[in-house]
């Protein structure tokens, strides 16, 4: 049966090519635009007058996990309100926890998504490479996916989230997963800092990762090691943390023409805000020797993660047990006083969103409101709170970030999406 032709009509058009906006009409049928202009008249189509209202391309969500969800056997439900919000396109597999990207018997399946995303009953299936992903989501998803592969899954999946350097054939093995990939129709790599096991990654082993992107001409999105001052991951004093997070991007990209997109440019804590010059000073020069370097962010005063994101790599590597020897405990809690001096965030900043079933009691709670009913040290609530939900919970740490305009991510330039949003 032949699908009907309709015309929206009157409607103030923005195109997506940063014309001026002008009154006209669309003529389309099903999926597909046919005509755009100032006045269209087709006696066969069906005629939806949109005076008072704008009518644009589809919105690119360029930062999205929502390739975990494309996978679900009911996804619609989890895309609808990002398109009544207009987004109809998303960049996926980001911060380097891609759903797909492992080999089909690794014994780390589940390590795949670092304790933020799992495989689950309710998916349609476990879809280890990009061919096999886009045949179970054509289809059976509403809206446009482009799929980044994640270096976090792809080491979970020769290494699990072992804390040690890769040897040389798992190495291989890892550059091989990310290389097919791309063969495959990913649309870029992507690496995950501050998340198992991308966090044990050292500069080596990214810039083998970055030189696959330059070879296939695809960008690198990197949520960054440090995003403040004062982090758990570099020594405690000297240069801001979240600059030498953007010196390592800088040695891995060193030499290399690719595309580089520095995922959440924030500046968490007050203290943080005052290296937002030297921040986009270190991008400049990135640019200025060959680097397509490109940022974005987001101007809220809250984020969410993983509730272990204040653990450094150390502490994170320990078991359960060893997390709470007096020795151990001392020395991260002594690193999380010194940091609330030095950033300007504390205990108080962060909230939780997420502990697991039976643990509701504590969501939206600060961790002082959860130690001060606990009866416990803001350190010993804290890890209570981790060992609850399996170390995979998750807090909105407060944060202040940049109100700059940013630079378009490299991975949605210069694209449109073909279906229009009204509003």
């Amino acid at each position: 049966m032949k699908e009907t032709k309709t015309i929206l009509k009157g409607g103030r058009i923005y195109d997506g090519t940063a014309s001026e906006s002008f009154v006209g009409d669309i003529l389309f049928q099903g999926d597909k635009i046919l005509e755009v202009a100032l006045s269209i008249d087709n006696p066969d189509a069906e005629v939806i007058d949109i005076s008072g209202l704008s009518v644009s391309s589809g919105f690119f969500d360029a930062h999205s996990h929502n390739d975990w969800f494309a996978i679900k056997k009911e996804p619609v439900k989890y895309f609808e309100p990002f398109i009544r919000q207009g987004i109809t396109s998303f960049i996926t597999g980001n911060c380097g926890l891609s759903a797909v990207g492992f080999e089909a018997d690794t014994p780390y399946k589940d390590k795949i998504g670092g304790g933020l995303f799992s495989y689950s009953e309710d998916m349609t299936g476990v879809y280890p490479d990009v061919e096999s992903y886009f045949k179970a989501i054509d289809g059976n998803t509403p809206c446009n996916i482009a799929l980044l592969l994640g270096h976090c899954s792809a080491r979970a999946s020769v290494a699990g989230d072992s804390s040690r350097k890769l040897n040389s054939e798992e190495l291989e093995r890892m550059k091989s997963i990310l290389e097919n990939g791309l063969k495959q129709g990913a649309c870029g790599l992507s690496l995950g800092l501050m998340y198992t096991p991308g966090i044990y990654a050292d500069i080596p082993e990214l810039r083998e990762v970055a030189k696959l992107c330059e070879k296939y001409d695809r960008p690198m999105t990197v949520h960054p090691r440090a995003e403040s001052k004062v982090s758990m991951d570099y020594p405690m004093f000297g240069r801001a943390h979240n600059l030498r997070a953007l010196d390592e991007m800088v040695a891995v990209t060193k030499g290399l023409k690719m595309k580089f997109q520095h995922s959440h440019l924030i500046f968490v804590g007050r203290n943080t805000f005052k290296t937002k010059d030297a921040a986009h000073a270190i991008l400049d020069k990135m640019r200025s020797e060959g680097i397509d370097a490109q940022f974005d962010i987001y101007n809220e005063l809250l984020g969410v993660s993983v509730i272990t994101v204040i653990m450094p790599a150390w502490y994170q590597d320990l078991s359960a047990a060893d997390k709470r020897k007096w020795w151990n405990k001392l020395k991260f809690s002594i690193l999380c006083k010194a940091s609330i001096i030095l950033l300007g965030l504390g205990w108080e900043g962060i909230q939780i969103a997420y502990v697991g079933e039976g643990n509701e009691r504590w969501e939206g709670k600060t961790i002082p409101e959860c130690a001060k009913e606990m009866g416990k040290s803001c350190v010993d609530a804290y890890l209570d709170l981790c060992e609850m939900s399996g170390f995979k919970g998750r807090i909105p740490p407060s944060t202040i970030a940049s109100r700059n305009s940013c630079a378009a991510p490299c991975s949605a330039r210069a694209t449109r999406c073909p279906a229009p949003y009204v509003r």
